[in-house]
């Protein structure tokens, strides 16, 4: 599914990702990379997801070198098949939760409340999204990426902004959708997500390590902190969403 041959990114002087090569085709298995912040994590996350695409070396995603797609290819991959969960969310904050689900693609109510139910946010389908907690917001932000049935969800740090939610919590529901055959890789410094990991990468000093494979049950020799991991157990929809904004804005200024 996803394939990195050789790649090496740089800014300016800095080389941030330095003649990276691994490739990741396991479907229904959770995929995390570790590393220091500013590591260059999200950097990958950004080529990974396509918003990248000034790297030497290659990158492959289902089959086809990335730098190939032109931009309406890339609007279908993250339509149907590959999609992104951000750390800061990017939810509409004057919509309520329902509305973020609806307007995010061209889905049936029937599907919309099934996700809404699975991720125990059915009774709060109403609620505007800025009145609700952090953890909602990024079981809101999960559910959203998850409608359609993608192959592969990406997520930047889906334990950084939880308002108290433990990580345990946010993670059963990873869990549980990864069960449906999603690939998930996820990026976090929070090593308490590593223990729910099929597959576990290190991003250090600009090299990506394999450190962990669920299914082996003992760490891999490459990897360079062995002790440390160890120790870790559509256009209806645009014309709804301004309707429904200008709406709001209306009602806040005469209500």
């Amino acid at each position: 599914m996803l394939k990195f041959s050789n790649l090496t990114k740089t800014f300016g002087d800095k080389t941030i990702l330095n003649n990276v090569s691994f490739q990741i085709n396991n479907p229904a298995h959770l995929h995390v990379l570790t590393g220091e912040s500013g590591s260059g994590k999200t950097t990958l996350l950004n080529i990974m997801f396509g918003l990248d695409h000034d790297y030497q070396g290659k990158y492959e995603l289902f089959g086809v070198d990335s730098k190939t797609y032109k931009n309406k290819n890339w609007d279908h991959l993250r339509t149907e098949d590959i999609k992104m969960v951000f750390q800061d969310f990017k939810l509409f904050d004057q919509l309520t939760i329902y509305e973020n689900l609806y307007l995010s693609g061209d889905f049936e109510d029937e599907e919309i409340y099934s996700i809404l139910e699975s991720m125990d946010l059915l009774s709060l389908k109403n609620e505007y999204v800025k009145n609700i907690s952090g953890g909602q917001k990024q079981r809101v932000a999960i559910g959203r990426a998850v409608l359609g049935s993608p192959k592969i969800i990406l997520l930047d740090e889906p334990t950084g902004n939880l308002d108290g939610m433990t990580t345990d919590k946010i993670m059963e529901y990873i869990i549980k959708i990864k069960n449906k055959g999603i690939l998930f890789f996820i990026i976090t410094h929070d090593h308490s997500i590593l223990e729910y990991a099929d597959v576990i990468y290190k991003l250090e000093n600009g090299k990506i390590y394999e450190t962990y494979q669920k299914n082996e049950n003992e760490l891999l020799e490459n990897s360079p902190n062995l002790e440390k991991v160890k120790n870790i157990k559509t256009k209806k929809h645009i014309f709804t969403y301004t309707f429904l904004s200008m709406f709001r804005k209306k009602k806040r200024l005469f209500c």
